[in-house]
């Protein structure tokens, strides 16, 4: 995904995780990115900037993911965004309720740059990772954005 205009909201209660993915984006090409500590928080921020993804944890206080996820998919002008969900361990109930509320896919813990950079392109429908590795003056940014 180098040079990527598209902006991403991290959405997780521990600071340290925020870090953690904010370093990955980094590392695969994410310019901008914000963070926010729950989910009502990363509604207030939804509402007013602009946002191209959001990767947010499952289990948060206030408002966690699934909650999260929901609400913009209630609003009009947040319910094309993308949401990516992360969880340590998937149960078949959480994988349920992430298609219920509209989650575009989730990434299991520890995350991985690839892991996480594969997961970002299949939701936004751009080449996989290991396509990209074999054409390497391949943008990786979606067509709308170039």
């Amino acid at each position: 995904m180098r040079n990527s205009r598209l902006r991403f909201l991290i959405v997780d209660d521990f600071a340290t995780t925020r870090r953690i993915i904010g370093k990955l984006l980094r590392e695969i090409g994410v310019a901008s990115s914000e963070e926010a500590s729950d989910g009502l928080a990363a509604l207030e921020l939804l509402r007013h900037d602009r946002f191209d993804f959001v990767i947010t944890d499952i289990e948060m206080p206030r408002m966690n993911g699934f909650d999260l996820i929901a609400a913009m998919r209630r609003d009009a002008a947040l319910q094309s965004i993308p949401a990516l969900l992360v969880t340590r361990e998937p149960s078949k109930e959480q994988v349920v309720r992430a298609a219920r509320v509209g989650a575009n896919g989730y990434v299991v813990r520890p995350l991985t740059r690839a892991g996480l950079e594969d997961k970002i392109c299949a939701v936004l429908g751009l080449p996989a990772l290991s396509t990209a590795r074999r054409s390497p003056s391949a943008a990786l940014v979606p067509s709308a954005m170039r």
